[in-house]
């Protein structure tokens, strides 16, 4: 009973760590939203150098009261988006050519940990909000790269650019593109290489056609797919923004190859069995390489590089691999066979 009553206390002592810490980022929002209109105007004008305008007039929102010295300026660029609200579009008499550089996507770097941890907070804090904001994207380190692959996510809510402000459409007219450049300034432990996420035009857009891009964003949320209602008005929408990833179609191999038992066995594994050259050869390839192989923020006193993670977790990971590799190769058949055995004919 006592056990109890002190895992339910420390139970309650977290959620209340947590709204505080919600309750914080709040009130650091706000200050932002203020620090982001400023931006807003530099980025406005930065745009309209690249024939780019950005669309102020949404739901709730009234056009600004121009003067008369600036209200030719305000008639070319601001224009209502209806009904999706917030726009971008080409004001460029000549059109953008293909594979004209539109922006970099910037906004503010959560680790995944981290970022998950404040999603699960923020559904704690507005448990009726249907669908969550969807100015953030991954910005992923390629598997080639010497450290090997990584994730990280980027918040463009608040600290932005214009890029971020770009409309979903399923025939999209612009794409988003990782960069990787080498960083010769690094230290002589590691190489380094900077990233960034940039836009780019795919094809010929014309004078007064909205810049749009595929979010490419994915739910496991019944709610939230339905929700998530797309007004592209293309001919090849959709009919949403999200794809549905929810199906017990794609958890056919799981359910059966990849259990509680399953999970467990290997973690046996990994703490009982030793980590091998082919363990690491498989992880290599992979591209699961020093960026997800060492402990973050700890580094050896001796020779100031990264601490690698523990061989069990290692092999941990390794073993989980095999299994990834496993249900790629099985998962196909198992959605044919999920397709055939519930066709329904007319």
């Amino acid at each position: 009973m006592f056990c109890s009553q002190v895992a339910h206390a420390a139970a309650k002592l977290r959620e209340e760590a947590e709204m505080s810490q919600l309750a914080k980022e709040r009130a650091d929002a706000e200050a932002k939203k203020l620090e982001a209109a400023a931006a807003l105007e530099r980025e406005i004008a930065e745009a309209a150098e690249k024939g780019i305008t950005l669309q102020i007039c949404g739901y709730g929102k009234k056009p600004r009261k121009p003067n008369q010295s600036s209200l030719k300026s305000h008639k070319r660029r601001h224009f209502r988006m209806h009904p999706k609200g917030i726009g971008i579009v080409c004001v460029r008499p000549g059109g953008l050519p293909p594979g004209t550089y539109i922006q970099d996507y910037l906004g503010e770097l959560y680790s995944p940990w981290r970022w998950y941890e404040r999603q699960d907070a923020i559904k704690k804090r507005e448990p009726n909000k249907e669908l969550p904001d969807f100015f953030n994207i991954t910005l992923e380190r390629p598997a080639e790269d010497a450290r090997g692959h990584d994730v990280l996510f980027v918040e463009a809510a608040h600290r932005c650019t214009f890029a971020s402000r770009l409309s979903h459409s399923c025939a999209p007219n612009c794409q988003t593109v990782g960069v990787a450049v080498a960083d010769q300034s690094g230290s002589s432990h590691e190489p380094l290489t900077k990233l960034s996420i940039a836009q780019y035009t795919t094809r010929h857009i014309a004078h007064g056609e909205e810049l749009c891009w595929n979010y490419s964003c994915v739910t496991e949320s019944e709610k939230e797919y339905r929700a998530a209602i797309c007004l592209c008005s293309s001919t090849t929408c959709k009919g949403a923004f999200l794809d549905y990833a929810g199906s017990s179609a794609f958890t056919a191999v799981m359910n059966t190859r990849h259990n509680f038992l399953d999970r467990n066995a290997l973690l046996l594994r990994a703490c009982s069995e030793p980590l091998t050259t082919s363990d690491r050869t498989r992880l290599t390839a992979a591209g699961i390489k020093s960026c997800a192989l060492t402990m973050p923020g700890e580094r050896d006193p001796q020779t100031g590089g990264r601490v690698e993670a523990p061989a069990w977790l290692i092999k941990w990971a390794a073993l989980t691999l095999e299994y990834v590799e496993m249900e790629k190769a099985l998962l196909p058949g198992e959605l044919f066979l999920f397709i055939i055995v519930n066709w329904q004919f007319d």
